[in-house]
């Protein structure tokens, strides 16, 4: 499937659509929220969040999408200064907050075998790398500097 971004939010997140079927998908979730594919749950597929560097160093063959696409938008500029800041609130948002972090607080998320781990990033900045067992696997989740949130500056070219 191709995906674009709808421009919507649900739940203070972005929604994307997919080109064939016009469904929106929550990028949250991977569900489809409305549309043909309603409720059909996407695959996922792991992520790493490195600074660039680190990650053109690693992948010097690596590519790298354009901003040569045709169409004349300002790729570069943030549309949404400061959102991810974890004091903020999230706009459009219906879900509870149990209290024990702020709604934006940025969580690193692993799932093994049915198990989850969430480790709140600014732990992990503070400690450089923890130590973790899920489902019986020993991990190690490590804070690389210079990772940074493309949402925190209002331009984004240079992150």
């Amino acid at each position: 499937m191709e995906f674009g971004t709808s421009g919507l939010l649900w739940n203070s997140a972005l929604v994307m659509y997919d080109r064939q079927t016009e469904t929106l998908w929550s990028h949250f979730t991977g569900q489809g929220i409305v549309g043909e594919l309603t409720d059909v749950e996407l695959d996922t597929f792991p992520v790493a969040t490195v600074p660039w560097g680190l990650w053109r160093d690693a992948h010097p063959d690596g590519l790298v999408l354009s901003r040569d696409t045709g169409f004349d938008r300002s790729y570069g500029r943030n549309p949404y200064p400061g959102y991810d800041d974890v004091n903020s609130q999230p706009f459009l948002f219906e879900g509870e907050v149990d209290g024990r972090y702020t709604a934006m607080t940025r969580i690193v998320g692993v799932e093994l075998d049915g198990e989850a781990l969430g480790l709140p990033l600014v732990t992990l900045q503070d400690q450089r790398v923890v130590a973790a067992t899920l489902a019986g696997t020993d991990l190690v989740v490590f804070w690389a500097p210079g990772t940074t949130s493309a949402l925190d500056a209002n331009d984004v070219a240079g992150r």
